[in-house]
């Protein structure tokens, strides 16, 4: 939300917006989950969820197996489908997120301009999330539809985790890759102040 004061938002400490940073700040420790209380940490956590859910999926197809006989649908359909969403999945990670504009974001308060970042990469992070799960949700499905449910799943796994640890997991690499991005067009996006900024409290 614009702010016609042009003085920072709340959520943002304006010592925090001197300069922008082209990498983490030195002497932060992240850990596995990044600092506690920050936007960083409940990113990590989301996907942490995304990552480890379709593991234990595996776990428990694995354990119990599943039933046999005909498959409703071809294997090698399913599987052209799974291929085409990873495409998918690939193609939205290139394209994703978008240039700040020099236009909107070119005069705006450093801090107004790290929150349009932080919501650009959320917004990123969900549109890669979709196609990521598609080949995975399509197993689990696909996987009681008869035949060899466990190796329905196992491919639907093999194109889709991968993919969700490559364009979704926000390590430091990912998050360099988008800021880059972001500043494309020689706005500074301010996107690691926005991550490590204290996250608002979950109602």
């Amino acid at each position: 939300m614009s702010n016609p004061q042009g003085s920072p938002p709340p959520s943002f400490d304006p010592s925090d917006f001197q300069a922008p940073m082209s990498g983490p700040p030195a002497g932060v420790r992240f850990g596995l989950l990044g600092p506690p209380g920050t936007h960083l940490r409940q990113f990590r956590l989301l996907g942490a969820i995304l990552i480890t859910g379709p593991l234990l999926m595996l776990l428990m197809l694995s354990q119990v197996g599943t039933e046999g006989g005909e498959p409703m649908i071809p294997f090698v359909t399913v599987c052209t489908v799974m291929a085409v969403a990873a495409g998918a999945a690939l193609a939205v990670g290139w394209w994703t997120p978008r240039p700040l504009s020099p236009r909107d974001h070119g005069h705006r308060h450093p801090a107004e301009t790290a929150e349009a970042a932080l919501a650009a990469f959320r917004r990123a992070l969900w549109r890669r999330i979709y196609p990521c799960w598609i080949p995975i949700l399509l197993g689990m499905v696909t996987s009681g539809w008869g035949g060899d449910g466990l190796r329905f799943y196992a491919v639907g796994f093999a194109f889709g985790w991968p993919l969700i640890v490559f364009l979704v997991w926000p390590r430091v690499g990912l998050i360099e890759g988008m800021r880059r991005r972001m500043e494309s067009r020689g706005v500074p996006s301010y996107l690691w102040q926005a991550l490590l900024a204290p996250a608002p409290p979950r109602r």
